[in-house]
């Protein structure tokens, strides 16, 4: 799931996510899609790093969608 422009400008002001401007792109997935399509060599491979990432539930993704409409 790839955040838009507002979804990514409300996860950084509610301080979910850092501004980071050495990379820009963020993707999130939800908890039951890395378990289900991805293995630890798909996450090597996509660069993803368990270590620097978090999860959020689909409820709190439509949270946010909710709040920046």
């Amino acid at each position: 799931y790839v955040p838009d422009e507002n979804e990514q400008s409300y996860l950084i002001r509610k301080g979910y996510l850092e501004n980071n401007s050495d990379n820009n792109n963020i993707c999130l997935m939800l908890y039951d899609e890395i378990l289900t399509y991805m293995n630890e060599y798909d996450l090597e491979l996509s660069g993803i790093s368990i270590d620097n990432s978090f999860t959020l539930s689909e409820s709190i993704i439509k949270h946010i969608q909710s709040c920046i409409q």
